[in-house]
């Protein structure tokens, strides 16, 4: 297996320039054209054709194995159109697309539609911004300036959806592990995951200390001038600056057969942690420790339900100069609006009535978070588990997700405990996915 870097180019509507090996180069191109394709064999009308993500920025990577090109990164896609299909072929549209690639059941193909009012509306956190300013367009009209987003407008609170969705991903990886059943590919995406922690470590820290870029190795290189400013996590994590550089030329440049799945996954475990407890505890003004985390768990929950909408909310009442005292009410119906959505979308796609998120104003997503956030640091290096996180855990998964019923009897020192949390957890994750999303049907 040789793995490889794609640096993308500008696309030009003509071709894509593209620097790297010829076989890459083509491949790429080919899946490229595949989705264009496709899409307007499915939207009568398109605006645009975006793509996003780490191949929009120009740093997606991939692996050539048995003379298949494999896109490690997913491939993001956002469609301007005013035009709706129905589910049934929006999901024929997808496989169709996976079946043209034809190289790896785990690629996914992450495909939103906006129509061109909502591109003026969007939220000012960081999917919305790099969709503006970190992006390449595939096909049509240039919108990309239609998005009023700034970058010093990213919100912080994208930083905990950051922190909070790797601690979600590294759980699936600490899961793998413990399987001790990887082929070659599963350990070389173990390690990309990895390295991607340090790099989001980077995006997070950069969105809270205001040096935020969209770029990776931009992030990484400031990173590394704001490290010693950040006093805190410098001294508690000294060769944390060091780690963000290596791992961010790791992922940015596929070098992903440097490390092997126990020693990536062992560095997340030493900085992640330390970094999250910063972040949470200058983000929420409050004192986070690593000794009590059910205190950590009560201020991140307090906290959380009131200020993880407000960054958003702020900016957009004073673009339409709209009185401040409307941020209180906003926050809690917005909540409120979430956590009805999440419990008809749990009916319509489990058949289970859960009423609990109901009494609550905190949004489901923030409680998902947070007791993704104690699952993973229940584990230390060894893979041993603190039966206190987990049980907290359990706690505020059973506040937004019905969980508490195959808990009864659980034994929160075993692994077989932790692992069912775990994928509870992606349960609650995954309908609040469909709760956030924009839906193209």
């Amino acid at each position: 297996m040789v793995i490889f870097r794609l640096k993308l180019g500008h696309y030009d509507h003509e071709n894509f320039t593209i620097h790297h090996d010829s076989r890459i180069d083509s491949a790429i191109l080919r899946h490229l054209q595949l989705i264009v394709e496709k899409i307007l064999k499915y939207y009568p009308k398109v605006d645009s054709i975006i793509l996003t993500g780490g191949f929009g920025r120009g740093e997606g990577s991939v692996l050539l194995s048995e003379g298949n090109v494999i896109p490690i990164s997913d491939y993001d896609i956002c469609v301007v159109s005013d035009c709706r299909v129905n589910k049934a072929d929006f999901e024929k549209m997808l496989e169709e697309i996976k079946q043209g690639i034809c190289v790896t059941q785990s690629l996914s193909i992450d495909l939103d539609v906006v129509t061109k009012g909502l591109l003026r509306q969007l939220f000012p956190d960081i999917s919305s911004y790099e969709l503006k300013a970190a992006s390449k367009l595939l096909y049509g009209e240039d919108l990309r300036h239609l998005i009023p987003i700034t970058e010093s407008e990213v919100s912080a609170s994208s930083g905990v959806i950051t922190l909070c969705i790797r601690a979600i991903t590294m759980s699936r990886v600490a899961a793998r592990l413990h399987s001790g059943r990887l082929t070659t590919e599963e350990k070389i995406r173990a390690v990309y995951e990895c390295s991607r922690a340090f790099t989001e470590i980077a995006t997070a820290l950069s969105l809270l200390e205001e040096f935020y870029r969209p770029s990776y190795s931009e992030r990484a290189l400031l990173f590394n001038e704001c490290f010693m400013k950040m006093k805190v996590v410098s001294q508690s994590v000294p060769k944390l600056s060091y780690k963000v550089r290596e791992y961010t030329d790791i992922k940015l440049w596929s070098k992903l057969d440097e490390k092997t799945p126990i020693e990536a996954f062992s560095d997340v475990l030493m900085y992640l942690k330390p970094v999250f407890l910063y972040f949470m505890s200058k983000y929420l003004q409050v004192d986070l420790r690593d000794g009590d985390w059910r205190r950590n768990a009560q201020a991140m929950y307090k906290g959380l339900r009131r200020l993880f909408l407000q960054s958003y909310i702020t900016p957009f009442l004073k673009k339409r100069h709209l009185p401040s005292l409307l941020e209180g009410p906003l926050n809690l119906a917005f909540q409120l609006l979430n956590n009805i959505k999440f419990v008809k979308d749990l009916y319509e796609t489990r058949k289970i009535v859960y009423l609990k998120p109901l009494l609550s104003s905190c949004l489901p997503l923030v409680k998902t978070f947070i007791s993704a956030s104690l699952i993973f640091y229940s584990l230390d290096d060894s893979m041993r588990i603190n039966p206190e996180l987990l049980r907290i855990g359990h706690e505020y998964l059973t506040k937004v997700y019905p969980c508490e019923a195959s808990f009864s009897m659980a034994d929160w020192t075993r692994w077989d405990t932790w692992e069912k949390l775990r994928e509870a957890i992606e349960q609650s994750f995954q309908l609040c996915l469909l709760n956030r999303q924009k839906r193209p049907f």
